[in-house]
């Protein structure tokens, strides 16, 4: 790996990478900065040379959350409520019909997004206009991953899996990590 550029946030750099994802020749990230006096934030920064420069893109956000989600043309990113990057004003739309309290993880199979956050898992299949709520039981959700009918989220408790789309849940609550995860993947075992 080789850094291709320093990003500054509000005079000082980087303390951590919150996500990053391509949206066609645009790469977009969310960070906190290093300050050691000014109060810790996080931004969206958006690159159109490969991580050469950066500008900020936080427009339309008065936070950032745990992730970014592409389907098609559209960029998604998880600010408390799911947020559509808007081409033509520059700025991020909310895009929460459907969608009750904070979210704070997202992600995307297929052209299906979903969202976790304090108020359960949630689906989008039109690209976030409208979203609908999967019923389990548990709440603040830091972690979502799908593949196919299989969904994963993650509590402060337990991870919890369905097989068939959320119909059913099976509940694993032995894990010692369960506390500290906000990421979750899912790989195919056939």
């Amino acid at each position: 790996w080789n850094s291709v550029s320093a990003i500054n946030l509000d005079g000082h750099g980087i303390a951590s990478v919150l996500d990053i994802c391509f949206l066609h020749d645009t790469l977009l990230m969310s960070a906190t900065n290093a300050s050691p006096v000014s109060p810790v934030f996080a931004a969206v920064w958006m690159s159109t040379d490969g991580g050469v420069n950066w500008h900020y893109a936080n427009s339309g956000m008065d936070d950032v959350g745990n992730g970014f989600a592409v389907v098609g043309d559209d960029a998604f990113v998880v600010s408390a409520t799911v947020r559509k990057w808007n081409r033509e004003f520059g700025e991020w739309d909310s895009s929460c019909t459907g969608l009750i309290g904070n979210m704070s993880a997202m992600c995307v199979f297929r052209d299906t997004l979903y969202a976790a956050g304090d108020s359960g898992v949630f689906r989008s299949v039109d690209r976030g206009h409208l979203w609908t709520r999967i019923p389990i039981s548990g709440k603040r959700f830091s972690a979502i991953a799908v593949r196919s009918s299989h969904i994963a989220v993650v509590s402060d408790s337990a991870v919890f899996q369905s097989t068939d789309d959320g119909a059913t849940w099976t509940i694993d609550s032995t894990s010692p990590w369960i506390r500290t995860t906000n990421c979750i993947a899912l790989t195919d075992t056939s």
